[in-house]
């Protein structure tokens, strides 16, 4: 669950675009995805025959009301290489991206039925290891993660163990990957440079669901009043 991105990261300069409605991709995270469309089969077929690199990016809200096939998409988005592709009937595929590096995209146009991007690489900006910033955040968001934890399961579990022990770049990620939270609240999350600051941001929303789930119980929500059944 916990991934150590590379040292060096390298990309290509030119990297085939993935574009989805709900999904934000984070550095340091690997998501499946099932690949059915017939444009998207091809680009899979590209990027198995070539360097193994897409990019994931987050479509902007309204996008559906588009009559184009490549309706807006946010310029900042995360590059992947395939860990894993399952060949399925039809010529679909399951595959399983692991999360490389945050990109600036350049949308240009193409002869190839899928989008292509320009990319430009957008270092994370981390802490020095070890530093009383960087402990402090990694305590506050431990804190809250395992009390949400038990809040929701009853007691401690194996994912925190896990947490306890993951890289704090990688912890701060996988998190925001999957708090409960609108794609474009996500999306913020990742136009973040600071991890520190995304680190921040994600104990805030860990200790807001806490206090909502732990108020759901008692009859009284996150701020103190009756809740109303």
């Amino acid at each position: 669950m916990w991934q150590q991105p590379p040292a060096d990261i390298s990309l290509p300069d030119r990297v085939p675009i993935f574009p989805l409605p709900n999904l934000v991709f984070f550095p340091g995270t690997v998501v499946p995805l099932h690949i059915f469309e017939s444009r998207y089969r091809r680009m899979i077929q590209d990027v198995l025959a070539g360097d193994g690199v897409l990019a994931l990016t987050l479509l902007k809200p309204g996008w559906e009301a588009h009559d184009t096939d490549r309706p807006p998409i946010h310029p900042v988005g995360c590059a992947g290489r395939l860990l894993e592709v399952t060949n399925l009937p039809e010529g679909r595929f399951n595959v399983r991206l692991a999360g490389l590096a945050r990109v600036r995209l350049d949308e240009y146009e193409s002869l190839q039925p899928y989008r292509m991007a320009r990319v430009d690489l957008l270092p994370e900006q981390l802490p020095v290891d070890g530093c009383a910033e960087m402990r402090e955040a990694r305590n506050d968001l431990l804190g809250a993660y395992g009390l949400l934890v038990a809040e929701i399961t009853g007691r401690q579990s194996l994912a925190l163990e896990g947490a306890r022990s993951a890289p704090f770049h990688a912890l701060v990620n996988t998190l925001s990957a999957h708090l409960d939270l609108p794609s474009v609240l996500k999306q913020e999350l990742l136009d973040v440079d600071s991890v520190l600051e995304r680190s921040r941001v994600v104990a805030r929303v860990l200790r807001r669901e806490l206090m909502r789930l732990s108020g759901s119980k008692t009859g009284v929500n996150g701020t103190g009043t009756p809740t109303v059944h």
